[in-house]
C-alpha cells in the first residue's frame, strides 16, 4: 500500500494530463540506462537517475520494480519519488524534469531504425547544438 501512496503523492505533483512514459525520460537523458545503473555518485547522474526510477514507478505503478531496472532497492525508489515530488526546492533536478516533459510534449516518436540510445544521443546533441548557437 506504501509503495502505491507514493508514486500517486508524486504524480500529483505534476499537470493532470501528464502521461508518465519511460521512454520521454530515455529521450531527454543524457546517459544510457547503463551509465545510470553504474555506481556514480557525480550529482548530475544520481539527479537523472532519481527522475528515471521515478518516471519509471510512476508508469508501472511499481516501486520495487523500478529499484530492479536500476540496480537499486526500493528504499532509492521511494526516495527519488520524494526528490522528485519535492523538485521546486531543488531548481537543477527541477530543470532536468521539466527536458523530460519537454520531450512529452514535443510528442517524439521513436522510428523502428533508430534505438532509444541513438535517438537519446540525437536529441542530447540537439540540445548541446542548440545551446552553443542560440540563434540557429
Amino acid at each position: 500500500m506504501i509503495e502505491s501512496t507514493t508514486v500517486i503523492i508524486t504524480k500529483k505533483t505534476f499537470n493532470d494530463d501528464t502521461d508518465f512514459v519511460f521512454e520521454h525520460f530515455l529521450i531527454a537523458c543524457p546517459y544510457t540506462i547503463e551509465q545510470l545503473r553504474e555506481k556514480s555518485r557525480l550529482q548530475d547522474i544520481m539527479q537523472w537517475r532519481q527522475i528515471g526510477m521515478a518516471w519509471y514507478a510512476m508508469e508501472h505503478d511499481k516501486i520495487t520494480e523500478a529499484g530492479s531496472v536500476f540496480n537499486k532497492d526500493h528504499s532509492t525508489v521511494w526516495h527519488s519519488l520524494n526528490c522528485v515530488a519535492e523538485r521546486k526546492f531543488n531548481p537543477k533536478l527541477s530543470e532536468k524534469v521539466d527536458k523530460v516533459l519537454d520531450v512529452m510534449r514535443s510528442d517524439v516518436v521513436v522510428m523502428n531504425d533508430f534505438s532509444n540510445k541513438e535517438v537519446s544521443s540525437l536529441v542530447y546533441m540537439e540540445q548541446l547544438i542548440r545551446n552553443r548557437y542560440p540563434s540557429i
